[in-house]
Order: C-alpha cells, then structure tokens, then sequence
C-alpha cells in the first residue's frame, strides 16, 4: 500500500506542470501515462496532480505489490468477486 510522503497545494494545473516537471528532471520519472504528465513515477516514487484537492501528492510507488495486483484483478474480472 502506497504512503504519502508529502502533499503540495498548488493553484491550478499550470503551477501542478511545472512542479511535476521540476521532480520529472531531479528524479528520472517517467508518465504513468504516456497522455498524462501530471502523473509520473520510478521505482521508488509516484507524483500525481490531484485536480479535486488542488494538490500535487507525493507517495510511496507500490506498482508491483501484492495490494496493487489485487485491486487490479479485482477492477479486471469484478464478477468473481
């Protein structure tokens, strides 16, 4: 399970460009999604722009944990379950 690091108010999407882009160049990030880059991540990070709180999050990266596999099946095959 991901943890929040840190949680940085901005006023709208633009400063949340430039604050992404900044943390993209210091730590090698790359977009989750190629159409998104207000959504970026390594190995150890995830930063994303939370549009509704007005906020970039920072957390921990669980993208290969057994808490992210789950969820995703779930999301996939939610008959099952």
């Amino acid at each position: 399970m991901a943890v929040i690091l840190k949680e940085i108010p901005v006023k709208d999407k633009d400063e949340a460009i430039r604050i992404t882009g900044g943390f993209t160049e210091k730590y090698q990030l790359l977009p989750t999604d190629p159409d998104n880059s207000l959504d970026i991540s390594n190995e150890k990070f995830h930063i994303y722009y939370d549009a509704e709180e007005s906020q970039v999050i920072i957390e921990t990266n669980d993208a290969h944990s057994v808490w992210e596999y789950l969820k995703e099946l779930i999301a996939d095959f939610p008959i099952f379950f």
